[in-house]
């Protein structure tokens, strides 16, 4: 990251802020510590879990509810009387007399409940199979262009060597080496093409192998997952984006999976209207 200060003048040695929009910012420019899902991910739960009073419980969906009206966070209470947790628009409460919001004051159980309903069926709903055959099929496109590229790689490099030989045969035909030093590097670069050729070989061989090894990982993996449970904060984070609460009880669920909506269940009976989105 540069420019993100200048000098006045070359003068003075007083220095100012540059605006964000004029730094220049070159990403990827040094292999990353944790892949770029991981680091986002946690960034994300960072900035769910900032700027709260300490707490003992956290409830499954706590950070992830938006007043839609003003845009601030919405809280969740626990009535000292009867126990129940009831949401609150946080703006609302800091300014409840100044009236700029509504209280948004739903209750909490229901919510959770009917939100835990829906993401149990959307993957009840989810056919199991033509889910692995897409994944089987990226990856295969995947690792079908990463084998044409070491191919290619290989055969560039067999037919470097190749012209290294047929150049040395010509600097031994003008005089310019002697057929001892032409015997040597002869050798080594013969070696060298019968190494590459044999990795050529085996990449083909090798990669047929691995295929059938990933396509078995990738069918447990996907029943591990969709039958899994849903009910710990730690999976709701990473399938929930945001939760936007209206005045009128709709609830629009931002997903942070694109395709969730697809498998979202006729929804009847429900105590919030609730409208299925993707980030």
């Amino acid at each position: 990251m540069q420019n993100r200060r200048k000098r006045i003048s070359y003068k003075y040695r007083k220095v100012i802020q540059n605006d964000e929009k004029d730094w220049i910012i070159v990403e990827d420019t040094h292999e990353p510590l944790v892949d770029k899902k991981k680091w986002e991910f946690i960034q994300r739960t960072i900035v769910i879990n900032s700027h709260r009073n300490e707490k003992i419980n956290f409830f499954l969906l706590d950070g992830l509810l938006k007043c839609y009206e003003c845009g601030r966070k919405i809280g969740v209470r626990t009535s000292s009387r009867n126990s129940k947790k009831h949401m609150i628009c946080n703006y609302y409460r800091a300014h409840a007399k100044l009236k700029v919001c509504t209280s948004h004051g739903f209750c909490y159980d229901y919510l959770e409940e009917e939100v835990l309903y829906i993401i149990k069926k959307i993957f009840e709903n989810i056919d199991k199979n033509k889910l692995c055959f897409n994944v089987k099929k990226r990856k295969i496109k995947e690792n079908t262009t990463t084998l044409k590229d070491k191919k290619k790689t290989l055969e560039n490099e067999i037919n470097i060597a190749n012209s290294k030989l047929e150049k040395i045969y010509v600097d031994l035909l003008n005089g310019k080496i002697t057929e001892k030093i032409y015997d040597n590097i002869s050798k080594n670069l013969n070696n060298e093409i019968k190494l590459k050729e044999n990795d050529l070989t085996n990449l083909t061989k090798g990669n047929k192998i691995e295929e059938k090894e990933r396509q078995k990982d990738i069918s447990e993996v996907i029943n591990e997952f969709l039958n899994k449970d849903y009910s710990d904060r730690k999976t709701i984070l990473r399938l929930i984006n945001r939760l936007e609460i209206h005045q009128d009880k709709q609830v629009d669920i931002y997903f942070n999976f694109k395709g969730l909506s697809d498998f979202a269940p006729a929804l009847e009976g429900c105590k919030f209207k609730f409208n299925i989105c993707t980030t």
